[in-house]
């Protein structure tokens, strides 16, 4: 089961109306303007027992609000970094080659490009 899957059954079973709307909200708009702050407010103090003069209702997470995932993506393989330029003092031509399956382990002494290439590493990833 897919996360996006996991998520939608936990809401199911464990928020209520006003909270699952809430979540479809975030899903669908990313961020809750001050409007939607107002409406999941009247909807929370609905289900209290307050009377909202509007009566807004819930409109809950549901598969249809959840992103739409594609099949078939295949895996993405980094297989080196090359021409990196204003790295630390990684000189130009410079080549690092990972293994297409496995581990690749990068030594080397002090000044050798470690540092360098983990740097790009951790900005691109």
């Amino acid at each position: 089961m897919s996360l996006l899957a996991d998520i939608l059954g936990w809401s199911s079973a464990n928020l209520l109306p006003w909270q699952r709307d809430a979540l479809r909200r975030l899903f669908q708009h990313q961020e809750c303007n001050s409007q939607d702050i107002d409406e999941l407010y009247a909807m929370l103090k609905s289900a209290r027992g307050l009377p909202d003069p509007q009566n807004r209702q819930p409109i809950p997470l549901a598969a249809e609000h959840l992103p739409v995932q594609s099949a078939g993506v295949g895996v993405v393989v980094l297989n080196a970094l090359r021409e990196l330029k204003n790295v630390n003092r990684i000189a130009d031509g410079e080549k690092l080659t990972f293994a297409p399956k496995g581990i690749t382990v990068i030594y080397g002494g002090n000044g050798s490009g470690k540092s360098g290439y983990s740097r790009v590493l951790k900005r691109a990833c």
